[in-house]
């Protein structure tokens, strides 16, 4: 099959015009995005109030699982993994955020102190002094409990 050569203003009308269909399309990911986003906000109130933890692999595989058996293509699996794999870290977060939860754990000697979750890690601030210490760093808490 031979294939015509474009014109430059056949070249520039299709370039306008793709350009104009990626936009459109654009604007509908972040419609979707922001959809997925209000449903994770959900979960993570869910999880929250079960007390589980924010991040469950069998479920993130189970999407995987579920996007790459839907992908017809052109985009490569892998590639639409890993786009996922962002999507899911960047939603992961957002459940760590919220809710934000205080508990009061037991005195310590130097007086009473609160414990919260802070951008996913463990914060402890005392009381009375105000004093404030990170207890993680990995940004994976994402509930505390005393018990």
């Amino acid at each position: 099959m031979i294939q015509k050569t474009m014109t430059p203003e056949e070249a520039r009308r299709l370039l306008a015009d793709s350009r104009a269909k990626i936009d459109s399309c654009d604007r509908k990911v972040v419609d979707l995005l922001n959809d997925r986003t209000r449903m994770v906000e959900d979960i993570g109130r869910a999880k929250a109030a079960l007390r589980m933890e924010v991040i469950e692999p069998r479920r993130e595989e189970s999407v995987y699982r579920n996007v790459l058996l839907h992908n017809h293509g052109p985009i490569p699996n892998d590639a639409l993994k890993r786009i996922f794999e962002q999507i899911i870290e960047e939603m992961r977060a957002l459940q760590g955020l919220q809710p934000q939860r205080v508990a009061w754990s037991p005195s310590s000697e130097q007086g009473p102190l609160i414990a919260f979750v802070y951008e996913g890690n463990l914060w402890v601030v005392n009381v009375l002094t105000g004093e404030a210490q990170q207890l993680t760093g990995d940004g994976l808490v994402g509930a505390v409990s005393w018990r």
